[in-house]
């Protein structure tokens, strides 16, 4: 994980297969930064604000399909 703002490594791993960002934060535990809450709580925001855009446009695909 790096810090976005910093563009400093927070911490590393290695594994086999994926393994999400937040599962990756959890087992670090590293000390929990106010500055790393809120790029979390913005990267969660942002996130739900995609995935609605994106509901959004295949429900009117759908709409002028059928």
């Amino acid at each position: 994980m790096v810090d976005k703002k910093t563009h400093q490594v927070i911490c590393t791993n290695f594994s086999n297969g994926k393994k999400h960002d937040f599962r990756l934060f959890k087992e670090s535990k590293i000390l929990f930064i106010l500055r790393l809450k809120r790029l979390l709580i913005h990267d969660i925001k942002v996130y739900k604000k995609f995935t609605i855009i994106l509901n959004y446009q295949r429900k009117k695909q759908e709409k002028f399909f059928n």
